[in-house]
């Protein structure tokens, strides 16, 4: 039974994406049209319906699959709030695309796409909280982590036996990377609309998007191998410096190296666009992707903080992730100053947990993002420096990082006497004020001599407007057409030319 359920679910989220993209896709590439019409609507409105369904048929799968013992009220709040979560989710993708994308939309729909947009980010949330705790006391613990086609077969694994033999080898895919991703598509996502409004055209930041991330992944990669140097054993076997599949990764390195490899693209294949309003709009995402990126942490059970009691304040986390934080991913991550009686191997005793830095600071960098892209820009309307949100993105997370470290288990520490994180951390804080600085005085420098607010460097390049499928009909009409000889290109046999009368000077041909 549980399995027909999960057809039925595939099938309804696979029938409600196809018509979602069917129909949008129709819509966003038809410019003439200003509005969603009749058929268009009820399309969607059944797409909607039926990944809404999908939803709903999750959690009976999972029961029936899962021989869950879960009373039948509980069972069917969890699929209400599942088939309220996909349902608003979906809803906030599509509205998301017609918000950003089709902002010449007529205005009652527009306001209506506005509205949906922002109402279903806050019901999404609560629908997705809800049922996460409606089925948290029958998952797993500590949750998969990502799956492993390999010689033995296809398994799913979780942080603590992803490396064991029976997992290890092939094809690996861990939520981490994807998470990873989909964190640097939603900042892309978001910041090509804001070029858009700026500048007129998408596309501006695809190329630097390929460029700031995988710089990004090595800039994060170095900071944490000279961090750890010789904690991590580098020193002694260097190869070990290329073995990233294995963990190993910094924000702090990741950012600096990112924000750079993206500038340096934007200043030298971008000169239409000014660096410091892309900075402005761009910088505040960055937050946005690392609050969206630390739930790779929660699955990796990696980066928590020190062991405390539930009871000391920290009941307010829900019970998934008070679950997942009760696990050690490895020996060596169980602090050696805590107490035996606290834990049973890899595994806390009930009432204590790892502190959930990852969640702490997920919250932390989505207030930066609103405050740097929203409150800022309110609070701070005179002298404003464009490119200042260099220096704030560098100095909030500096101070993020500062309140963090303290709370942080002391196995995460980096460098060998743990303090490398702080000095770095210290660092970013100094850079953010000397950008601050920097760009204040670029800009009263700029207004005293009275030059051009914006500093741009070449043309905005035209789109290019696609070209028009043709049918193979249409094809072989043309080529006919144009094979066929022209009416003067025609020759002209036996036909003779009458010679032109020879004019004595002075004299016309009557005309």
């Amino acid at each position: 039974m549980g399995y027909v359920f999960l057809v039925l679910m595939i099938l309804g989220w696979a029938i409600g994406g196809f018509l979602f993209i069917k129909q949008l896709s129709a819509y966003g590439k038809n410019k003439k049209v200003k509005s969603l019409d009749k058929k268009q609507l009820q399309l969607l409105l059944l797409g909607w319906i039926a990944i809404g369904a999908g939803g709903a048929l999750m959690p009976l799968a999972a029961h029936f699959i899962g021989a869950w013992s879960t009373p039948w009220w509980r069972l069917l709040l969890s699929c209400l709030s599942w088939s309220f979560f996909f349902a608003a989710f979906s809803c906030l993708w599509a509205c998301f695309y017609l918000y950003f994308y089709r902002k010449d939309t007529e205005s009652k729909q527009y306001k209506l796409i506005k509205i949906g947009l922002f109402s279903s980010i806050g019901i999404s949330v609560i629908a997705f909280l809800c049922g996460m705790e409606l089925i948290a006391p029958y998952l797993t613990y500590p949750l998969i982590s990502g799956f492993s086609i390999n010689g033995t077969g296809f398994h799913f694994f979780n942080a603590q036996n992803q490396y064991d033999s029976e997992h290890s080898g092939g094809l690996s895919v861990a939520w981490y990377g994807v998470i990873m991703v989909f964190s640097a598509l939603v900042a892309y996502w978001i910041g090509d609309h804001r070029m858009y409004k700026k500048y007129g055209r998408h596309g501006i930041l695809e190329s630097t998007l390929l460029v700031a991330f995988p710089a990004g992944v090595i800039g994060a990669r170095i900071w944490y191998v000279v961090g750890n140097w010789e904690k991590d054993g580098f020193n002694t076997n260097f190869w070990k410096v290329f073995e990233i599949w294995n963990g190993g990764l910094t924000i702090l390195g990741g950012a600096f190296a990112g924000i750079l490899a993206g500038a340096l693209w934007v200043i030298f294949r971008r000169k239409y666009v000014d660096l410091r309003i892309a900075i402005d709009f761009v910088l505040p995402l960055i937050l946005l992707s690392q609050a969206i990126g630390r739930f790779g942490n929660y699955f990796n059970l990696e980066v928590y903080g020190n062991v405390v009691a539930v009871n000391d304040g920290w009941q307010w986390l829900p019970t998934w992730i008070q679950n997942q934080m009760q696990h050690f991913s490895s020996y060596k991550d169980i602090p050696l100053t805590l107490a035996p009686e606290l834990h049973n191997g890899l595994t806390l005793v009930d009432g204590y947990i790892n502190v959930p830095l990852f969640l702490i600071e997920a919250l932390l960098n989505l207030s930066g993002f609103f405050i740097l892209s929203y409150l800022v820009p309110a609070v701070w309307k005179k002298h404003r420096a464009p490119g200042i949100n260099m220096g704030l993105y560098f100095l909030w997370y500096g101070i993020v990082r500062i309140i963090l470290e303290p709370f942080r288990n002391t196995n995460f520490n980096m460098g060998n006497d743990g303090n490398w994180s702080v000095i770095n951390a210290g660092i970013y804080i100094g850079i953010g004020v000397a950008f601050i600085i920097f760009f204040e005085v670029f800009y009263f420098y700029r207004l005293k001599k009275g030059l051009p607010f914006e500093i741009v460097r070449g043309q905005t390049p035209k789109e290019k407007k696609p070209q028009v499928k043709k049918s193979s009909l249409q094809i072989v009409a043309e080529a006919t057409l144009e094979n066929e000889p022209k009416p003067e290109e025609k020759p002209v046999e036996n036909e003779e030319i009458p010679a032109k009368p020879e004019l004595n000077d002075g004299e016309n041909n009557g005309n």
